[in-house]
C-alpha cells in the first residue's frame, strides 16, 4: 500500500501505483499522462523502497527470506569460497557463509572474529627470524636471526620468568616472540642458583643452631631462617 502526505494548495487527488514493493505517488493536478510525468518528476526523490524484512530478528547464521510477500529466517543452503574468516570459535572457514551456514545448522552462536585465517603464519616461512601477526593481521618476521644451534654451557641464563635459556639471545628471542617483558635474573641455570641458595641457608641454618646454646626458641630460628629467603 503507497503512504503519502497531501500538500497545501494542491488538489486532494492522487495517482498511486505499486510495482514490485516500490511505491510511486504523483499528485494529480490535471488528468492525462503528461501530468503523471510531471508528478513523478518531482517525486522521484520521494520513492519508498519497502523492505519486509525489516524488524525481523533472525538467529545467528540465519537470514531473512521473502515467500509470498512473508519474511521467514532461513539457513544458508548453499555457499562458494570466498575469502576465509577465523570464527569466534577459534575455527577457520572457508568464507562468512559457511560459518553463517554452519552456525544456523548446529544452531550455535558463533561470530566472524577475523577476517581471514586464524593463524596467518601457518603458512608463513621466515628466513631469518620470527612470524608474527602485525596490527593489521598479516604476517611478518621479527625478532632477529636465530641463535646459535649449540651455545656453550656457560653461556645459560635464567630468566625473570624463572625459565632456563641456552643463551642470552634465546631469552631476547623468547620475549620477542611473547612480546613480554623478559630480562636475565642471573647468570646460569636456574636450579644452580637454587642450590646455591640452599646451600647459603643450610650455612645459616647451621650457624643459627649453634646459638641455640644462648637459648633462641626455635620459632626465632624459623623467623630469621624466612628472612633469609
Amino acid at each position: 500500500m503507497c503512504r503519502f502526505a497531501r500538500r497545501r494548495g494542491r488538489p486532494e487527488s492522487v495517482i498511486a501505483l505499486n510495482f514490485m514493493n516500490v511505491c510511486f505517488c504523483a499528485y494529480r493536478a490535471e488528468s492525462g499522462v503528461r501530468a503523471l510525468r510531471r508528478g513523478l518528476l518531482r517525486l522521484k526523490k520521494r520513492i519508498q523502497v519497502l523492505d519486509p524484512c525489516r524488524g525481523l530478528v533472525c538467529p545467528a547464521g540465519a537470514r531473512c527470506s521473502v515467500t509470498e510477500g512473508q519474511p521467514e529466517c532461513r539457513c544458508p543452503r548453499s555457499c562458494q569460497r570466498r575469502k576465509p574468516v577465523c570464527g569466534s570459535d577459534g575455527k577457520e572457514y572457508a568464507s562468512a557463509c559457511h560459518l553463517d551456514k554452519h552456525a544456523c545448522d548446529n544452531q550455535l552462536n558463533v561470530t566472524v572474529r577475523y577476517q581471514g585465517k586464524c593463524d596467518p603464519c601457518a603458512d608463513h616461512e621466515c628466513s631469518e627470524g620470527i612470524c608474527q601477526v602485525n596490527e593489521s593481521r598479516a604476517p611478518v618476521c621479527r625478532c632477529g636471526p636465530a641463535c646459535e644451534l649449540a651455545p656453550r654451557a656457560s653461556a645459560a641464563v635464567c630468566g625473570s620468568d624463572h625459565r632456563d635459556y641456552p643463551s642470552e639471545c634465546a631469552l631476547r628471542r623468547e620475549a620477542c616472540r611473547t612480546r613480554q617483558q623478559l630480562t636475565i635474573a642471573y647468570r646460569g641455570l636456574c636450579a644452580s642458583e637454587y642450590k646455591r641458595r640452599e646451600r647459603e641457608l643450610a650455612k645459616h641454618h647451621k650457624y643459627l643452631l649453634s646459638q641455640n646454646a644462648k637459648k633462641l626458641s626455635d620459632n626465632e630460628i624459623k623467623i630469621k631462617l624466612n628472612i633469609l629467603r
